[in-house]
């Protein structure tokens, strides 16, 4: 099975993985949804860097035809 034919929640699950794993983002905790030929990110990060590392990262590993929706929100980390 290539990527083209992944079911929505192996292509979820991994998105997620290289969400977690690549150095650009080293999230886990973003909400990934994929309906039809969309996928919708949702979630809060720190930087708008980062948000825009994520939709990069997202788009990196799906075929061209895939939507990506960024719903991620910059939220400044206050201790």
């Amino acid at each position: 099975m290539d990527a083209s034919e992944m079911l929505p929640q192996h292509r979820v699950g991994r998105l997620r993985q290289l969400l977690a794993t690549d150095p650009r983002t080293n999230l886990l905790d973003v909400q990934l949804r994929i309906t039809g030929n969309r996928v919708f990110i949702a979630g809060r990060v720190e930087s708008d860097s980062l948000r825009a590392a994520v939709e990069q990262v997202v788009r990196e590993a799906l075929p061209p035809e895939m939507q990506v929706v960024n719903n991620l929100s910059v939220t400044a980390y206050v201790p």
